[in-house]
């Protein structure tokens, strides 16, 4: 698991740095507002974006050992991370506001943001939630993992 999660983050910020300055390019090339990665909560939100990416293959990972199921673990994740949050957009706005920001993938959008909005959280408070998810994830994996298969 650490292995992955090492050889994951270095690759992941790579691509990102990579498709940040490819698409700063593009958009200076027609005359566009761009960023630096020296701007305010640019390279947080680069940072972010290869730490969700990290974040959610240890989420496959973990849920793959819960499960032992690859089609039951990926469905589970996809669900999770991509579905889950626009069917809780057809929910009663209340319950929308109160579980919406909480969700892994809406929690770590906070942190890749660099602007704000009132409905999301903060990056500090994306950033726990999101780890909150993986410690609970990643722990019972590994209990599971101790007791089932060892």
């Amino acid at each position: 698991m650490v292995v992955f999660a090492v050889v994951s983050f270095v690759l992941m910020f790579v691509a990102v740095l990579g498709a940040f300055l490819a698409g700063q390019s593009v958009l200076s090339s027609r005359d566009m507002d761009t960023a630096a990665l020296s701007d305010p909560g640019v390279f947080r939100a680069v940072v972010g974006a290869a730490v969700y990416l990290t974040g959610a293959g240890l989420i496959g990972l973990a849920v793959g050992v819960l499960l032992r199921n690859t089609a039951g673990a990926i469905t589970l994740v996809v669900g999770a991370l991509f579905v889950v949050p626009g069917l809780i957009q057809l929910l009663p706005s209340s319950w929308n506001d109160a579980i919406g920001p909480n969700l892994p993938s809406n929690a770590a959008n906070a942190v890749m943001s660099v602007q704000t909005s009132g409905d999301s959280l903060s990056p500090g408070s994306g950033l726990a939630v999101f780890a909150v998810y993986l410690v609970v994830l990643l722990a019972g994996a590994a209990v599971l993992l101790k007791r089932r298969d060892a």
